[in-house]
């Protein structure tokens, strides 16, 4: 053991409430340094969710304005019923010139057909006539 001597210097002696004081006063700094360091993180942190949620914000408006320029269903049907009945009456239009088409062509091979029947029939009279 150290023997105290009398001409021990007082100053040199940390008392036990000294001790106790420097230890409260550190851990008040580092728990005072932890807050800071936390309030950081969270700004932080805040700052990265607002640029988030900007960056959704602004592909949320281009989606938005992309809806606006598409139709539903019912919508592309209803534009396009005017559409529908012009094209059946075009068809219709078309199959019956094609009937007429093909009935110009039956008549005229009738009349072909009694053009040559009169042509032969009259070769063959004039030939018993001769």
């Amino acid at each position: 053991m150290v023997e105290r001597t009398a001409a021990t210097n007082h100053a040199d002696i940390i008392t036990l409430r000294d001790l106790m004081k420097s230890e409260i006063k550190r851990v008040e700094d580092a728990i005072v340094a932890s807050e800071r360091l936390d309030i950081s993180r969270h700004e932080a942190i805040d700052a990265k969710l607002q640029a988030a949620e900007n960056v959704l914000e602004h592909r949320l408006e281009g989606l938005n304005e992309l809806r606006g320029d598409v139709i539903t269903k019912g919508e592309c049907r209803a534009e396009r019923a005017p559409l529908a009945v012009e094209l059946d009456i075009l068809r219709q239009w078309k199959a019956e010139q094609r009937g007429k088409a093909s009935m110009t062509s039956v008549i005229g091979a009738y009349i072909l057909a009694i053009l040559s029947m009169l042509v032969g029939l009259v070769g063959v009279i004039l030939e018993f006539v001769k």
